[in-house]
């Protein structure tokens, strides 16, 4: 057995010797000399290790956990939250695994809110009539910043046989309101075509919220109905009419 040399480690300042690390870093150890307070520095590994799925990374020290580990030896969490959807996923992750929210992009910023609104645009094609329901409640939650998705809520309208889809649609159409003249025309004809009172009801207070950018379509829509639809004309004149009430128009 050959014998072993143990050198110790002196201060790169002062040359003082200390062997004692004061912590453990990603890739080797700090000391702090006793003598002249230098911070120094020992990197004992610098190979790359390609992490096997389900271990996690330690984003304070660098250590590699086993699969299903919460925490790292060093104590900090290999775990977090996602600020959408709230599920866990592995802390080196930048987006979540389960949503793919970017963890960067605060939900309630300007940003997040894009995001949200692009998601949701996304979502209105799916042919899934949940997905497409979740995806106006999305709209209808944000408002009238979500503006840019008013022509596919005109267009799911125009499109969908699905009762419960159609009434999500114009729900997200209310809650964006002014800011939603494009989805006049598929309202409108909604009304024109649809024999049922609820829904000419709810297709009528969404175009009441658009405001005075509905009148020229509703006030054509009373001249083009026959006399059979007392009842349809009755409600457009009270749409018009709260309209003129509201913005104070004449």
């Amino acid at each position: 057995m050959s014998d072993v040399e143990i050198v110790a480690l002196r201060c790169p300042s002062c040359g003082n010797a200390s062997n004692v690390p004061e912590k453990e870093l990603k890739f080797g150890y700090q000391f702090t000399c006793p003598y002249c307070g230098t911070v120094s520095v020992l990197i004992i590994n610098r190979m790359l290790y390609i992490p096997l799925p389900g271990e996690k990374v330690c984003v304070k020290c660098g250590r590699v956990a086993p699969r299903g580990a919460r925490f790292c030896q060093c104590g900090a969490s290999l775990v977090r939250t996602c600020i959408f959807c709230l599920k866990e996923f592995p802390v080196d992750h930048g987006i979540c695994d389960y949503c793919g929210w970017p963890q960067d992009v605060k939900p309630s910023s300007e940003a997040g809110i894009k995001l949200k609104v692009q998601r949701a645009i996304s979502d209105l094609s799916n042919p899934d009539p949940k997905i497409q329901k979740d995806a106006c409640e999305a709209l209808k939650a944000i408002g009238p910043a979500a503006s840019e998705a008013v022509p596919a809520l005109a267009d799911l309208i125009r499109r969908s046989k699905d009762q419960d889809v159609i009434e999500s649609a114009w729900d997200a159409l209310k809650a964006i309101g002014p800011a939603a003249p494009e989805a006049v025309p598929a309202l409108a004809d909604l009304i024109r075509r649809s024999k049922n009172q609820d829904v000419i009801r709810s297709a009528g207070r969404a175009l009441g919220a658009i405001g005075p950018a509905a009148l020229p379509e509703l006030r054509s829509l009373t001249g083009w109905l026959s006399g059979l639809d007392k009842w349809k004309k009755a409600r457009i004149r009270e749409v018009i009419a709260e309209i003129e009430r509201k913005h104070g128009i004449r």
